[in-house]
């Protein structure tokens, strides 16, 4: 996986980004995920609705966060 990750930005000519500054993001969407994806839709609110949620609230946190590259 590392060797995957630091020979496909050099084979295609990209910047390489940091994998640690994914982290923070990784854990932002596996954690607004879970709550209307898996624990909100599990006592009974609508997956559609769970859907919603997701985007809109990741949507405020790429806002709120995230930087213009």
């Amino acid at each position: 996986m590392v060797s995957y990750l630091l020979v496909s930005p050099g084979a295609l000519q990209l910047k390489h980004i940091n994998v640690r500054s994914q982290l923070p993001y990784a854990l932002a969407v596996g954690s607004v995920t879970m709550l209307p994806g898996d624990f909100l839709t599990a006592y009974g609110l609508n997956p559609f609705i769970a859907i919603l949620l997701i985007f809109a609230a990741l949507y405020l946190i790429l806002m709120l966060v995230g930087k213009k590259v």
